[in-house]
């Protein structure tokens, strides 16, 4: 016992002299050594390896009795109560080593009847007891009268409610901050100066899925995820900081969870750490939805990438927070460029950017911007203002979208109508005329006959616009979804095809070089049927009657698949290299054949048909020589 009374300065014969009413205690709460006072006179059963709490109860400080708490209390007052008597004692607690507390204790007892009912006397207690002092003074000075005792008892009965008085107050904050521990859904976990866990609350038990035997004596860095060299750093950190901050993550009957733990420390007057104080608060709810959160912002921004319509956004300070690469691409701006823009010299870009004659509005009411560079696009631009729930800190989304071919669209739709307009009042204007001048003149047979001619010719003309701007309406409105190909021997389909062409050109010569027999395309015969009498009949209208027309086929593999051109070469007029460009636009006619008649729409026809078969039309032509037009058709495996 040398080293576990060296901290008072006594042996433990000389604590044991003095201080009846002491014992010492180890890590386990096991009784090392105790008074005579306790185990010969008190209490026999109390005897060294025995436990504390089998014979005294520690009111002061309740529900928080762990280790490097009591370390702590050096030279401090706390309470017991001895079970069997139900005597309370007030106890002074000096750490003796790493490993044993000392206890010096004094009964709360204040008159000599109590004593006698004990069966103790004043040798019972310690030479320094004011208790001592009150039978030593009763037994040797026989000319104090009884009222000095009784003064002297009333002395001790304040000093004795003062202490309880103390106690209690003592008592009662413990109790209550023992109260807040129990009601926490925080975890708390108190570690002694070592970093080993001695006192977990229960919410840590109920929501870790640990018990306190998984936890108690074990390594509080093992509870951090931490190697042990990474927690003394903490511990070296936690001299200079007031607190350790770290979320650990760990799974409960197969749930992740994630807390976030705070440690602290619990120092003496010399600053050396007596324990770490650990809580831990559950943030799983948070994490998951900041996961959401995360995921749900890289959505969109995936969705603003792939998005083909430009976006740009300002925070609520007006400085650039977002764009996507639509808008750089549709713009021809770049990330350097709009590095650190405010939202006003933004507009200003935007509005350098514009060669719209009407910077005004239009499509709706809306900004149309015209840009050249880096390529000729017209762009709708639209602002949304995004107000906070408190109608505040207002964020800028501007919005861009290409409308490029609807503009496009718009303007061929207007120059066809134009166009188709023009194209019918033609015909038209010379049947009225020449209807007129049968009606109010009188002409002979001849005359009449001429003019009548006349009439059926602009019909003829008139009827065959109406059918073509028809069947090109057909196509446009149809499309693929009447679209049923099969497969077609591409011979009978060339021949099939002339046959119909030559009713009205029996004159011309036409060379079919056939095909093998088994070559097969895959489309719908009437429509292809309809091209080659389209291309057959340009053949013929532009060449001259003694010009031969080639019909042939051909092969090609591609990326893209098999496919069988058919081919058709005529040795007539020719098409210029500028007009070629524009041969499939509706109602385009060649300079050098406005006087030959025709709609100009029977080639745009041509176009779609064949590219609603995944194909595609080839024109080689020089003016003066001839032209070639090759139409290329899936093959048919």
């Amino acid at each position: 016992m040398r080293e576990a009374t060296s901290k008072v300065g006594l042996s433990a014969e000389q604590l044991s002299a003095l201080f009846p009413f002491h014992f010492v205690i180890n890590r386990e709460f096991k009784f090392v050594q105790t008074g005579t006072g306790i185990s010969k006179k008190f209490d026999a059963r109390i005897s060294p390896n025995a436990y504390l709490d089998q014979f005294f109860e520690i009111t002061t400080p309740a529900s928080l009795l762990n280790w490097g708490y009591l370390r702590s209390m050096e030279n401090e007052i706390c309470s017991l109560r001895h079970r069997k008597t139900q005597i309370d004692f007030s106890a002074r607690i000096f750490p003796s080593g790493d490993d044993r507390l000392i206890f010096i204790l004094k009964p709360l007892i204040n008159t000599s009847a109590y004593l006698d009912q004990l069966g103790l006397d004043a040798t019972d207690f310690s030479n320094h007891d004011l208790i001592n002092d009150l039978f030593q003074h009763k037994q040797h000075t026989h000319t104090k009268s009884k009222i000095s005792l009784s003064d002297a008892l009333i002395a001790q009965q304040d000093q004795l409610n003062e202490i309880r008085h103390l106690l209690a107050n003592q008592e009662a904050e413990s109790r209550k901050l023992a109260h807040i521990i129990s009601r926490s859904t925080y975890w708390i976990i108190i570690a002694n100066a070592q970093g080993v866990i001695e006192w977990v609350n229960d919410a840590f038990l109920k929501n870790s899925g640990f018990s306190q035997e998984d936890v108690l004596s074990k390594e509080l860095s093992i509870l951090l995820d931490m190697p042990a060299s990474e927690f003394k750093q903490v511990r070296q950190e936690l001299r200079a900081t007031t607190n350790f901050q770290k979320e650990i993550e760990f799974e409960v009957a197969q749930e992740t969870r994630w807390i976030d733990v705070d440690v602290r420390t619990l120092a003496d007057d010399h600053g050396e750490i007596i324990n770490f104080i650990a809580i831990g608060r559950d943030i799983t709810e948070q994490k998951m939805a900041q996961s959401l959160n995360e995921r749900l912002s890289a959505e969109l921004n995936t969705i603003f990438d792939l998005s083909p319509d430009g976006f740009v956004s300002f925070d609520e300070q007006g400085k650039l927070s977002q764009l996507n690469h639509a808008f750089l691409k549709m713009t021809g701006l770049d990330d350097k460029t709009l590095e650190n823009i405010d939202a006003e010299s933004f507009e200003s870009l935007i509005n350098n950017l514009n060669e719209h004659e009407n910077p005004s509005t239009e499509a709706g009411h809306q900004p149309i911007i015209k840009i050249s560079k880096p390529k000729l696009s017209i762009l709708r631009h639209s602002v949304k203002i995004v107000p906070d729930a408190a109608g505040k800190n207002q964020k800028v989304i501007h919005y861009f979208q290409d409308i490029t071919h609807e503009y496009e669209l718009s303007r061929m739709k207007g120059e066809f109508l134009s166009a188709a307009a023009h194209e019918l009042r033609t015909p038209m204007a010379s049947i009225y005329g020449f209807t007129d001048l049968l009606i109010n003149r009188d002409y002979n047979e001849t005359q009449t006959r001429e003019i009548l001619q006349n009439v059926y010719r602009q019909a003829t003309r008139m009827t065959k616009l109406i059918n073509d701007l028809l069947d090109l309406s057909r196509v446009e409105a149809k499309g693929k979804l009447e679209f049923k190909p099969k497969p077609i021997k591409v011979n009978q389909l060339i021949h099939s095809a002339f046959d119909e062409f030559k009713v009205n050109c029996k004159k011309r010569t036409v060379k079919i070089i056939a095909a093998d027999d088994d070559l097969s395309i895959q489309g719908e015969f009437d429509k292809l049927t309809q091209v080659l009498i389209n291309l057959l009949s340009n053949a013929n209208k532009y060449s001259g009657e003694d010009k031969e027309i080639i019909i042939d086929t051909l092969e090609m593999e591609s990326d893209a698949g098999s496919f069988v051109g058919i081919r058709i070469t005529d040795f007539g007029a020719g098409i210029s290299k500028s007009d070629q460009g524009k041969l499939f636009d509706p109602f385009f006619r060649s300079a050098q054949t406005m006087k030959i008649p025709g709609t100009g729409l029977g080639m745009c026809i041509v176009k779609e048909i064949v590219e609603f078969h995944g194909g595609k039309v080839d024109v080689d032509s020089e003016l003066g020589v001839g032209t070639r037009v090759t139409i290329w058709i899936p093959k048919s495996i």
